[in-house]
């Protein structure tokens, strides 16, 4: 799934008031590895972000954990 303009929006407007961005990258279940990795450098190209996209499934809980703790990380800086 190509990033959408509302992506960008976003992302741009979490930068303009200067608030960390975490992106996340959802139904990863649905992906293959390759895939999975293309996608996240394709989504760090396109929203110009400084880390790699934390990779989620809700179907399986994969990633949870990760992102439980960046959420954790961002709050408390």
């Amino acid at each position: 799934v190509p990033t959408s303009p509302l992506d960008r929006d976003l992302a741009a407007l979490v930068r303009a008031v200067d608030r960390p961005l975490l992106a996340v990258l959802t139904k990863v279940d649905r992906v293959r590895p390759g895939e999975l990795a293309s996608a996240a450098d394709r989504l760090r190209r396109d929203l110009e972000l400084d880390t790699r996209p934390l990779p989620f499934s809700a179907r399986t809980g994969k990633g949870k954990r990760e992102i439980l703790t960046a959420i954790a990380g961002a709050l408390a800086a």
